[in-house]
């Protein structure tokens, strides 16, 4: 999975379960296609759960998602997402047309930014504005 489909599938399951933690969205993430699949092949799943970590820390602090990440003493932290902002909704109907993924692929291309989550979500803005 990458940046764009993580991105997804998070606001997706925000989106259709607002006022949940990072636990029941890994629990929900369960049923979707990508992680039943991703879970079957065999690869490592706190590799999986680290990068829906970060992704959902990311929507919060990009404003896709409002929300709360605490950090706790022993370095782990706690996320509560409320719901999706205009941008999460914005870049959920987006992703609907087919060519959005590609389009945001050439801007990163064209404009040479890195495949980083900056430079996605640069990429993701001037495609939504």
């Amino acid at each position: 999975m990458d940046y764009f489909d993580e991105m997804k599938l998070i606001l997706e399951i925000v989106k259709d379960n607002p006022n949940i933690d990072f636990q029941k969205l890994l629990d929900i993430s369960q049923s979707y296609k990508e992680i039943s699949k991703y879970i079957k092949s065999g690869k490592n799943k706190h590799e999986l759960i680290k990068q829906l970590n970060n992704a959902s820390k990311n929507l919060i602090y990009e404003g896709y998602i409002n929300g709360k990440v605490v950090s706790t003493k022993d370095e782990t932290c706690f996320i509560m997402f409320n719901h999706l902002t205009t941008n999460g909704n914005l870049y959920l109907e987006k992703y609907k047309d087919k060519s959005f993924k590609n389009k945001a692929k050439k801007v990163l291309k064209e404009q040479g930014l890195p495949k980083t989550w900056n430079g996605i979500i640069k990429a993701i803005a001037n495609l939504i504005w």
